[in-house]
């Protein structure tokens, strides 16, 4: 290792704790590998000279063998008092961040090469217990910080059931009936979706939950609530405002079922595909049929393109038409509210003439379109007026695990039992951070 590879090793602790592990119902033993949450936040920030107020997002994700728990920094807007989760407010330390602007572009810092990792162990499940070992031995919650990931995640770590649960939706009361019926009136469903899940209301549940002898056949009265939040937060802090909805999934979400479940029993999968084949896009195929991220915008910017007379000839224009403006309007939404810096729009009018026009296209509404529409307007409230679902997005969280295996292939033991796996994973994670730095 080079000086500048080993910045951070000393920071970094080995620990063997027993983990909900991978192909098996048991517990055992694991190499874990991590670092105290606000030691590390302290040494990035002195190492890289910045000043001013931060913003921390911490990232949670399993791929590549390995379950990682990762930080950005992100330097705050130049109206530091809009957010609570500033770095200068961790309880207890000087407020030596305070003064000063931001340094550089903000969109530079949301880059995996920027990525800290906070937590990594090897062939976990990824289980609300697992999660609190991680939380608690990096003691994650003395600082402040939002939390990124994809919607299962979300629920777990907030103690929640999962998306198919009676209360599917991390952020609101939405019934599952609610989400998948649309005459609501006829079925006399109140909707729920307006009222916003505080902590208060989870740590409430989880007491009903309780009292109700933990059976989870009765969770639905606790609001599909079965553990404690693993964060700490105020009781009026609504999880809208903790954890931002994860827009690399809203975006892959709408277009793949749009595509999947509107368009392909509409045209059929073979001339559906001609949309995308002849932009020379392919969906990937390891988790189902999906298109990621990048095809997923290509689509957008390219809906026009459905209106071929190849693609849409047997079932008419009009019968099209509602997935045009659908794909179109999301496009909008994409580039005015999913950005780093947000651009000026009128985000209730788009989502209100989105709403419109995903009706009239037939398919389900989905938990992902669900937030779309009922909560992306209000996720933006808590952010400040130039700030965007970019900024707080959670690719990076994902890409990372590519980008470790760069460096984990430097150390690599096969063996996770091996004596030196240990070390080695230690001096991996060190020089992936330090080098990020």
């Amino acid at each position: 290792m080079t000086e500048n590879s080993k910045t951070l090793l000393d920071i970094y602790h080995q620990d063997q704790v027993e983990f909900d592990v991978e192909n098996s119902g048991a517990k055992e033993k694991r190499t874990v590998i991590w670092a105290n949450a606000e030691e590390l936040i302290e040494s990035v920030i002195e190492k890289r000279k910045l000043e001013g107020f931060y913003l921390i997002k911490i990232m949670a994700d399993g791929g590549q063998g390995f379950f990682k728990v990762s930080m950005t920094i992100l330097p705050a807007n130049d109206d530091p008092a809009y957010d609570s989760n500033l770095a200068d407010h961790i309880p207890g330390k000087r407020s030596r961040y305070a003064e000063g602007g931001m340094v550089g572009k903000r969109a530079n810092w949301t880059s995996v090469k920027k990525l800290i990792m906070l937590a990594i162990v090897p062939k976990i499940k990824e289980t609300y217990e697992n999660l609190k070992v991680l939380f608690d031995l990096t003691q994650l919650n003395n600082v402040p910080f939002k939390f990124v990931a994809y919607f299962k995640l979300l629920l777990i770590v907030n103690g929640q059931q999962t998306a198919t649960s009676t209360y599917p939706c991390p952020y609101c009361f939405v019934t599952l009936d609610e989400l998948r019926y649309r005459d609501l009136e006829e079925r006399n469903v109140m909707p729920s979706a307006d009222i916003l899940k505080t902590y208060g209301h989870l740590k409430d549940d989880h007491s009903r939950f309780c009292a109700d002898g933990k059976n989870k056949k009765l969770a639905r009265y606790s609001n599909s609530t079965v553990n404690p939040p693993l964060f700490r937060e105020k009781d009026d802090f609504t999880m809208l405002e903790k954890c931002p909805p994860p827009e690399l999934h809203l975006l892959q979400g709408f277009v793949n079922h749009l595509f999947w479940s509107g368009l392909v029993p509409i045209l059929g999968k073979e001339r559906a595909l001609l949309w995308p084949k002849k932009l020379n896009i392919i969906h990937k195929g390891y988790h189902g049929e999906v298109f990621e991220g990048n095809a997923c915008r290509i689509l957008l910017k390219e809906a026009e393109r459905l209106n071929d007379t190849e693609i849409c000839q047997e079932c008419g224009y009009f019968r099209i038409f509602p997935f045009i403006a659908a794909f179109k309007i999301m496009d909008q939404l994409v580039e005015n509210c999913f950005r780093v810096e947000r651009r000026p729009c009128n985000v209730e009018k788009l989502v209100g003439d989105f709403h419109k026009v995903v009706e009239s296209t037939g398919v389900t509404i989905t938990l992902k379109l669900h937030v779309i529409l009922t909560h992306l307007k209000g996720s933006l409230e808590f952010l400040n007026a130039n700030t965007g679902l970019g900024l707080w997005s959670e690719q990076a969280g994902e890409s990372v695990h590519h980008e470790f295996l760069k460096y984990w292939d430097r150390y690599k033991i096969n063996a996770i039992d091996a004596p030196s796996y240990g070390e080695k994973l230690r001096r991996a994670v060190a020089e992936f951070s330090s080098l990020h730095i």
